[in-house]
C-alpha cells in the first residue's frame, strides 16, 4: 500500500492546477476537474487541500456560491471543511 504524505499530495495539486491555469490568475479549478487530472485517492487529495489552506496564504477552496447549478459529480468531488461543501480551488 503506497502512502502519499500531505505534503506530496499538495505539490501534486499545485503541478495539476498549474497545467491547467497556465498564466490565468486566480483560475477557478473545479475539484472534479483536479481530481480527473491526478492519480490520487480522495482521501489524499482532501489531506492535500487540507495542507494548502494552512500552509498557502495564497490559496482558496470556495464554495459554490449557487449550490442549485452543481452537478451531481460536482456535489460528490466536493470536500468539506467545516460543515461547508468546497468546489473549487484557486490561488491568487
Amino acid at each position: 500500500m503506497r502512502e502519499i504524505t500531505a505534503e506530496r499530495a499538495a505539490n501534486e495539486i499545485r503541478r495539476a492546477y498549474g497545467a491547467l491555469a497556465g498564466t490565468q490568475a486566480a483560475y477557478p479549478m473545479s475539484l472534479v476537474d483536479l481530481r480527473n487530472m491526478l492519480d490520487l485517492t480522495t482521501e489524499e487529495i482532501t489531506a492535500g487541500i487540507l495542507h494548502l489552506t494552512v500552509t498557502d496564504r495564497l490559496f482558496l477552496c470556495t464554495s459554490e456560491a449557487n449550490q442549485k447549478v452543481l452537478l451531481p459529480e460536482e456535489r460528490e468531488a466536493a470536500i468539506y471543511i467545516g460543515n461547508q461543501p468546497r468546489h473549487w480551488i484557486t490561488w491568487y
